[in-house]
């Protein structure tokens, strides 16, 4: 997967859980150096499945995340013009 996605551009963010027994937490550290524009949130106290696990905060990041792109693309255009 490594060689389809580094150096990708898009905005992304990778949440991962601290206690995944099924992925290594480390994975998240390899993704965000791959991917130049991701933002790392690690969920504490949660399992494989964080968004059924802990719903709120993960809709709250994610929403946060959001709205740090529609921020940042005003400030673009705001400096554009």
């Amino acid at each position: 997967m490594e060689p389809h996605i580094a150096g990708l551009e898009t905005p992304t963010l990778i949440v991962w859980v601290r206690e995944d027994r099924s992925h290594n937490v480390a994975a998240a550290d390899i993704l965000h150096g791959l991917l130049p524009n991701s933002k790392v949130i690690i969920i504490p106290d949660a399992g494989h499945l964080p968004m059924i696990e802990q719903p709120v905060r993960c809709a709250r990041d994610y929403r946060t995340f959001r709205q740090s792109l529609v921020s940042a693309d005003a400030a673009v255009r705001a400096a554009c013009q």
